[in-house]
């Protein structure tokens, strides 16, 4: 089974937060643009150095496909939506959800 964490999306346009991912110390940002209309977010190190930032937050994919793998943490972040695109409110107005979801060593 697997097992889903959302991730509150902070009441800015940008901001940084602080999170825990297999027992390690990063930092998210989230932020908006209100050009292109869209929410994209990254994750730093807990020294604030990117390890990929600008991600386009895209409703029933995952995020980070390509970064599941060291030195990148082994999770998954994706979003749920209840329209085929996230607005500006849809996080806190509870139409979408940010979430990830660690991926699992076949051993």
């Amino acid at each position: 089974m697997i097992q889903y964490t959302s991730i509150a999306v902070p009441h800015f346009h940008d901001s940084f937060s602080r999170i825990v991912l297999k027992g390690e110390v990063y930092e998210i940002r989230f932020s908006y643009n209100n050009a292109t209309d869209c929410w994209k977010f990254g994750l730093f190190d807990s020294r604030r150095q990117p390890l990929y930032q600008d991600v386009k937050i895209v409703p029933g994919i995952p995020l980070n496909h390509g970064f599941c793998q060291p030195p990148y943490p082994k999770v998954v972040f994706a979003a749920r939506s209840k329209t085929d695109r996230i607005g500006y409110r849809n996080f806190w107005d509870g139409d979408a959800v940010f979430y990830y979801a660690e991926v699992v060593d076949d051993a």
